[in-house]
């Protein structure tokens, strides 16, 4: 799952079958390990992402970012310092500084406890709604699936299993994981 989302970032290419992006296409990535830099300030592992803008525009791009996800105030800290909650708002933050059309997230909620866990799922709802990006989530966990998808595409084996709209799939379920989901 963490090599699918890889090759829609463009991260890494395919050995063999072909991944057509929309020429500009804009994307965002928050990695499984939050991928943040511990000798850099938050402002400025946020401030990364826009290295071809100016630097007064990329720091005030990245404050305003670090406030959209609520942690303007660490600007000055180092990523160690936080919390891991705030870590992922700082990681969130940064993929979401450039306005990405298509924003990645590579399981972000499954070192949270599940009160933050929730708050950052309405975190997330909320600035993909805002950016007006579309949303690609790799998680294990159904809930979280729930909570976020229309359409949920099943690996099973690292093979498509099923694919459609939510409603749909949970109506007629036909890979293991989700018919075990549905009798539950």
């Amino acid at each position: 799952k963490t090599t699918l989302l890889r090759l829609l970032a463009g991260l890494d290419e395919p050995t063999s079958g072909i991944i057509e992006r929309a020429a500009g296409l804009r994307i965002g990535m928050v990695f499984q390990d939050l991928a943040l830099w511990p000798n850099l300030t938050v402002l400025d592992n946020v401030a990364f992402a826009l290295p071809n803008v100016p630097k007064p525009q990329r720091l005030q791009s990245a404050r305003d970012a670090l406030v959209a996800c609520r942690v303007g105030e660490f600007a000055s800290r180092k990523p160690g310092t936080l919390s891991i909650g705030q870590q992922q708002r700082v990681a969130l933050a940064r993929a979401i500084v450039a306005c990405p059309q298509l924003l990645l997230l590579d399981e972000p909620f499954s070192s949270l406890d599940p009160l933050l866990r929730e708050e950052l799922m309405a975190e997330v709802r909320r600035l993909v709604g805002e950016i007006n990006a579309a949303l690609v989530l790799v998680t294990h966990d159904v809930f979280e699936a729930l909570a976020l998808a229309r359409r949920i595409i099943v690996l099973e084996d690292a093979r498509l299993a099923e694919s459609g709209e939510l409603v749909s799939l949970l109506a007629a379920p036909q890979s293991r994981l989700l018919v075990q989901f549905a009798a539950s």
